[in-house]
């Protein structure tokens, strides 16, 4: 069964577990027979695939994610496997993001929009770039931390004149109840 999806990089699970593979048209939840090649590809054997049968759709359960913090992220990247992972960071201005000091570079939506932000981002790890400095993720989901307080204020554009009366208006967006 295809678990996730980008481009031309999919993860698909069977009964022996999770499998890179690289072939253009899958769509997740796919139940597909496959042929191909392996080759090493970013610190794993990726499945080239050279035909791509669609048997049936099915539904798609993640389980449970395995967290990628500090304390385990230099272990992956020296035995990269393929799994399922929840890797929390907050996002940079650029929307990059790092977990300990390596940094997390995932196919997916972009983060800019979650700047500033504590996140939790779940995927299948999918090896690492060539420098080993940057573990490689195909993003199933993001979500806020909710566990970490943010607070944003977004301002209404004015211009006033020097006998103004109207007030500033203002957008808060928080996650904690009672924060004004």
């Amino acid at each position: 069964t295809v678990m996730a999806v980008n481009g031309s990089n999919f993860v698909v699970k069977d009964e022996t577990g999770l499998m890179f593979c690289y072939k253009y048209g899958a769509t997740v939840g796919d139940v597909v027979t496959l042929e191909g090649t392996f080759e090493e590809y970013q610190g794993l054997k990726e499945f080239k695939a050279t035909t791509y049968t669609k048997a049936s759709t099915a539904s798609v359960d993640y389980g449970t994610a395995t967290e990628l913090n500090s304390s385990n992220v230099a272990a992956y990247v020296k035995n990269p496997v393929v799994q399922y992972v929840k890797a929390k960071a907050t996002v940079a201005a650029d929307g990059s993001l790092k977990v300990g000091n390596v940094a997390v570079y995932q196919y997916g939506n972009s983060l800019t929009s979650y700047a500033g932000l504590k996140i939790n981002l779940y995927g299948y790890t999918l090896g690492y770039n060539t420098t080993k400095s940057n573990i490689v993720l195909l993003q199933t989901s993001v979500e806020i931390d909710q566990t970490a307080p943010y607070l944003s204020v977004d301002a209404t554009s004015k211009t006033w004149a020097s006998d103004e009366t109207d007030p500033a208006v203002f957008t808060v967006t928080t996650n904690t109840a009672g924060v004004k």
